[in-house]
């Protein structure tokens, strides 16, 4: 069916992670593939510890992995084709600079990253490396999602396409993290529990957030 069962989504921060990692788990999902992790996962090392206890072991064709990390990785990985991202770097430093209310030295060394992560992986070939570009996220995001499922080696129906595209737009993201908010804000404020697996709370300098779990939003 294909010749690996790991996907690694190793990118730059703000530079269209969660969006490509959630497409990446759509399409395997579509071909009623078993998908691992079943959640999102909280930091890198628990990716890493996934991959190296389950993924590089495990017979079972059936079975794919969608492993996500802000860090560069050995592409010598078996069974592994890799996904990375980039980004107009003035939009990425001034984006992370917002975002996390770092200092702009901090901005800076992420938007230098970028050129980095890509050199990282330029000896790569085509079935091994996919570049997803920022803008297409927003400007073709049927032709990129169209593009990445061939990438994997799977062909998506436009209706499935189209409806990707849709359910992760910037509008139904906001909508999808609005509703989720303000959900879970009317929970706490009341007492009222919440599946604490499908949700994590988050302390930051804004205050307290939520994290879904089933799309890192």
């Amino acid at each position: 069916m294909y010749n690996h069962n790991t996907t690694w989504i190793s990118t730059v921060s703000c530079t269209g992670t969660t969006w490509t990692h959630n497409i990446v788990r759509e399409i395997f999902k579509a071909q009623k593939l078993n998908l691992f992790p079943s959640k999102i996962l909280l930091d890198d090392e628990s990716y890493f510890s996934l991959y190296k206890s389950q993924a590089l072991k495990d017979p079972d064709e059936r079975n794919h992995y969608v492993m996500a990390c802000h860090t560069s990785i050995s592409p010598l990985l078996p069974r592994t084709k890799f996904i990375t991202t980039v980004r107009n770097p003035y939009d990425n430093c001034a984006s992370f600079f917002e975002f996390t209310k770092c200092s702009l030295e901090e901005a800076i060394k992420c938007a230098q990253d970028i050129p980095r992560m890509i050199q990282h992986y330029s000896k790569l070939g085509k079935e091994e490396l996919f570049i997803v570009r920022f803008e297409d996220i927003d400007e073709a995001p049927e032709d990129l999602i169209k593009r990445i499922a061939n990438f994997l080696g799977f062909n998506l129906s436009e209706d499935k396409l189209k409806e990707l595209a849709e359910k992760y737009s910037r509008e139904s993201i906001k909508k999808m993290i609005a509703v989720k908010d303000k959900t879970l804000s009317e929970k706490l404020s009341s007492g009222e529990n919440f599946d604490q697996d499908e949700v994590v709370i988050r302390e930051g300098r804004d205050g307290l957030g939520f994290l879904d779990l089933n799309t890192g939003y």
